[in-house]
């Protein structure tokens, strides 16, 4: 997958890299383009902030997955359209998420599968419009996130709570401005589409 910016600290580069080659070989014959060869190669959405374009690219796995642009500035790949990705997100959720400046996204440092979680994050940073400003953060100390520590209790309307857990299900619940989302490994790609279509105000689901 194509990276919009470079990030400086070499060791999360390395996770992130491990984790997409995790992600592609772990789905096997997954499809990850919920799409077919019928499928238009390009067209646009008028949306209250801009058009986008999506235009159909294939990468070195043979997956489809989409190049989305729009004038306004808006650049990332999605392997999933937004109303094909079929996660349970509220609709009030998602507002907030669209509409809110600043957020923080925070995680468990003790959970066994760190590099899902990793690769959401990185790949939510370096695809948010300029726009958006979230923190990193944990929700307890540790040795190997020097982040703030930070959980749902902290969330509110002004800072909301994006919650990412790696599970053995897929499981999204929203309560008092904290968004908490549970996935399998092989949800990655839809999570991270998800985020960043609703930072980029486009609607899902």
């Amino acid at each position: 997958m194509r990276k919009k910016k470079k990030n400086s600290n070499s060791q999360k580069m390395f996770l992130a890299f491990v984790a997409i080659i995790f992600l592609i070989s772990s789905v096997g014959s997954v499809v990850l383009y919920s799409g077919n060869n019928n499928d238009p190669e390009s067209f646009s959405i008028d949306l209250s902030n801009g058009k986008y374009k999506f235009d159909r690219r294939t990468d070195t796995y043979g997956n489809y997955y989409y190049d989305v642009t729009s004038k306004e500035g808006a650049d990332f790949d999605a392997f999933y359209l937004p109303d094909k990705l079929y996660l349970d997100i509220p609709k009030d959720a998602q507002s907030l998420i669209q509409n809110s400046n600043y957020f923080y996204i925070t995680f468990d440092p003790t959970q066994e599968d760190l590099s899902t979680v990793d690769f959401v994050r990185f790949e939510v940073r370096n695809n948010a419009p300029s726009s958006k400003f979230f923190i990193d953060s944990v929700i307890s100390e540790n040795s190997i996130y020097s982040f703030p520590i930070l959980d749902c209790s902290n969330a509110t309307i002004n800072s909301p709570v994006v919650f990412l857990k790696s599970s053995n299900d897929t499981n999204i619940n929203y309560e008092n401005y904290c968004l908490e989302i549970e996935f399998v490994p092989q949800s990655t790609l839809q999570i991270k589409d998800a985020l960043v279509y609703l930072l980029q105000g486009i609607d899902i689901g």
